[in-house]
């Protein structure tokens, strides 16, 4: 019997230490249940035994004496082979836990390791180099700390980021770039001098080559490269919200026909507009709400070399040219080539899809409105794609991934490309990036144009047509009306003209002036105003 007891418990023993040590239940079945009842039943058998023989002796009590002396050389056994530190007590799923006071002790001495969290590619974290910190980084910092190996910024040289290292005070901020080592980066280009590629991914620091201080840390490598890193660099690049705040990246916001009006700055005024305030204003509206409107805009100089629109865009970004010119006029013409030169009614769209890089802003600045009618519509496409995704997301998917053709054929020009209605950014499937709708320059759709594509195509229309989406706004001569081309569609209601208004020797008595332009120098712009008036983030 004590020989069965002793194997089975040899085998709970030695067949789960893996088990134990990893934190796993042990299996409440088979020999190892055999020998755990053995030891509970022989517990028993020896309190029975013991009773009789404090009170009686006989012959008959030297067998319980000797019957306890083997139970008692029994739990003695139990005790060395699971090295007399062994709780069984019962797991929520009815198995056996096997918990070790050593194992226990073990655990804890291994717990103020700090481990490096796998935040980049297993290629680049391997070999994991081994870092020694100083005595005066506390446990709780330890735990603080995220280790991430990625490549030394600008110079392709692996770096330790560490991220709520210290408090930073609130006017604390890193204005002297990336890194200020001249071997890594060029002083007064501030270009980088190696390529990513040229590094080794199983660089590390040298023994004792990393030193945390308040101020940052600093890294010896192995090939004798010493680095330095700010903590104000290390907050900014583990952290893509700081990144973005560094960037001055202004978070775009959707909108419909009530919340349009709430922007202060919807409205601004030409003379504000030519102040460094007021050129950051509108801006700043343009990128978060794709729609702004200027009011005062002088009318005497029309001409396409010295008209406003051209200096608007001068001061906001790049004048963007198409096969409409620089500049064109938007007239009431007989026989016009384009139905936005016409008197009819003009529905929702975008200009020049046809193109594989559609310009991005657009400017329609009124010189003349003396008519019946002829009041601007303006969309959020935007708003309409992500009520469609929360409400239909099928059909946002196929809105996605199912291209569209556009096409211009006419006045001696052939032009066609395709896109997708909803165009989502390819470094984040949840950014929408631009939507691509125009109805007046759709081309036809091709035979295997499945069903599904068209209820979806009808349901993101329904919600663009739908009058709680769309701002009206009937412009003034002198109000110039800027916006994002590649997010708000804009229309137009029918016109008619007035009697005894027309005016000039073009007889016309609705005239607008536009143009088209890019926007990374405006966001460039509004970068360098935000930190000139505003500093830190914004």
């Amino acid at each position: 019997m004590t020989r069965f007891l002793s194997s089975g418990l040899s085998e709970l023993h030695m067949c789960n230490l893996k088990r134990i040590e990893n934190g796993s239940p042990l299996t409440w079945s088979g020999r190892n249940r055999r020998a755990v009842f053995l030891y509970i039943g022989l517990t028993i058998d020896a309190g029975a035994a013991l009773v009789p023989a404090l009170f009686f002796f006989s012959p008959a009590s030297l067998l319980n004496y000797g019957r306890l002396l083997l139970m008692i050389l029994c739990m003695l056994e139990i005790a060395r082979l699971c090295q007399g530190c062994v709780i069984l007590t019962p797991a929520r799923n009815g198995f056996l836990t096997l918990r070790s006071n050593i194992l226990q002790k073990q655990r804890r001495s291994t717990q103020d390791v700090p481990v490096p969290r796998r935040v980049v590619s297993s290629a680049i974290l391997q070999p994991k180099p081994k870092v020694r910190w100083e005595r005066n980084v506390t446990t709780k910092r330890r735990k603080e700390c995220l280790v991430l190996w990625s490549l030394h910024g600008n110079a392709a040289v692996k770096f330790v980021m560490l991220t709520r290292l210290v408090e930073l005070s609130p006017s604390s901020r890193f204005d002297k770039g990336c890194f200020d080592c001249p071997s890594c980066v060029h002083p007064s280009t501030r270009q980088k001098l190696h390529r990513s590629s040229d590094i080794s991914l199983d660089i590390a620091p040298a023994s004792e080559g990393v030193r945390i201080t308040p101020e940052g840390v600093q890294v010896e490598w192995a090939g004798g490269h010493t680095s330095f890193y700010p903590s104000s660099f290390l907050e900014r690049y583990t952290s893509p919200d700081r990144l973005s705040a560094f960037h001055k990246d202004v978070i775009k916001q959707s909108w419909d026909a009530k919340s349009a009006t709430q922007s202060p700055d919807l409205f601004l005024s030409y003379d504000s507009f030519h102040s460094d305030p007021g050129l950051l204003k509108a801006i700043t509206q343009l990128s978060k709400y794709g729609l702004f409107f200027l009011t005062g805009v002088p009318n005497t100089e029309t001409s396409n070399e010295a008209c406003e629109v051209r200096k608007l865009t001068e001061r906001l970004g790049e004048l963007r040219s198409t096969f409409y010119g620089e500049t064109w006029d938007v007239k009431n013409i007989v026989n016009s080539r384009n139905i936005a030169y016409t008197n009819l009614y003009l529905g929702l769209h975008m200009d020049i899809l046809y193109f594989e890089h559609p310009p991005r802003y657009q400017i329609l600045h009124c010189i003349r409105n003396r008519v019946k009618g002829g009041t601007s519509l303006f969309v959020d496409a935007l708003h309409a794609a992500n009520t469609l995704r929360e409400t239909d997301p099928s059909s946002f998917s196929i809105l996605t991934s199912t291209p569209v053709n556009f096409h211009y054929i006419n006045d001696g020009h052939h032009l066609h490309r395709s896109h997708p209605t909803i165009e989502l950014s390819p470094f984040s499937k949840r950014e929408i990036a631009y939507v691509n709708y125009s109805p007046p320059f759709q081309a036809p759709l091709p035979p295997d144009t499945l069903p599904e594509f068209c209820t979806a195509l009808g349901r993101f229309a329904g919600l663009l047509e739908d009058p709680r989406a769309r701002f009206e706004y009937r412009l003034k001569e002198g109000d110039a009306v800027l916006f994002d081309n590649r997010r708000v569609l804009h229309a137009r209601t029918a016109f008619s003209e007035v009697e005894g208004e027309v005016e000039g020797e073009d007889k016309t008595n609705r005239w607008l002036k536009g143009c088209y332009f890019e926007g990374d120098r405006m966001e460039d712009r509004g970068r360098i105003l935000r930190e000139k008036l505003e500093g830190g983030a914004p």
